[in-house]
């Protein structure tokens, strides 16, 4: 970038916010913007630290709108990762209740108890929404005993990759935004955005190493399924009540009008 205009590194053409050719650089008389000199557009925001762009305008859903993400009186943290996986493996895994007193038994869940509630999937003007009592640490997860509960939990997708958690801790609630951005079919990078309310004298770096520690767990298994996309087909997979949520997301892609195999 230079004086607000694009500039490419190659030849130094200058771009302006549309797209529209300023300068070229190597003509001894500058003759201004021709229309095969033009850049394609795309309509982008930035929310939550985050840049938000639609690759083939108009978007379906609208971007979260969740204050809390930029609330200054609420502790923050933000963090990516890239995943050997791809896109719709890691959000079912994040959007999933069931592993907690398997995958996450150190970190936060509570071993033998893998129950999960029956819950529903409503849609929303974002994409799909459920709550349901989760089984683990209640807050404070840092120093002391661990003390588990039945933690409200509420979950909101959005299209494509996109996901927020509300977590309704005993102490406070902590809010974790997850988006996932593609970069091959089987490689994505994980943004995730956090805030809360509560235990403030807590570091932010040691939040988010607990945060780390947590996505480290979920990358071992997430890394090694097969296939390393989510199959759409759902009888290409086995469910539970517990996964009422990944069906409710992969049937929301065929009313969508998606007609691929894998995610």
């Amino acid at each position: 970038m230079c004086d607000g205009k694009l500039v490419c590194a190659y030849h130094g053409f200058r771009f302006g916010a549309g797209g529209k050719c300023t300068g070229i650089p190597s003509l001894k008389k500058d003759t201004g913007s021709r229309a095969r000199d033009g850049l394609t557009s795309f309509p982008v925001e930035q929310r939550y630290g985050l840049v938000w762009v639609s690759l083939q305008p108009p978007a379906r859903f609208p971007i979260f709108d969740f204050p809390k993400l930029e609330d200054p009186a609420l502790q923050r943290g933000k963090f990516s990762l890239t995943h050997d996986s791809g896109a719709g493996r890691n959000l079912k895994n994040f959007g999933d209740t069931s592993h907690f007193s398997f995958i996450h038994a150190v970190s936060f869940g509570e071993a033998g108890r893998p129950d999960v509630p029956p819950y529903k999937v409503k849609d929303t003007k974002y994409g799909l929404s459920y709550e349901v009592m989760t089984h683990q640490q209640d807050g404070s997860l840092l120093f002391g005993e661990p003390v588990y509960a039945d933690v409200p939990s509420e979950y909101y997708t959005t299209y494509p990759f996109t996901i927020l958690l509300r977590l309704l801790f005993s102490c406070g609630t902590e809010n974790i935004l997850e988006t996932i951005c593609p970069i091959s079919a089987t490689t994505c990078q994980v943004l995730m955005v956090k805030t809360r309310d509560h235990d403030h004298e807590q570091p932010v770096d040691d939040w988010i190493a607990l945060q780390e520690k947590v996505n480290a767990e979920d990358r071992e298994i997430v890394e090694s399924q097969s296939p390393s996309q989510l199959p759409l087909r759902i009888a290409n997979e086995f469910h539970t009540t517990a996964d009422t949520s990944s069906v409710a997301y992969r049937r929301k892609w065929r009313k969508l009008g998606f007609s691929g195999e894998l995610l």
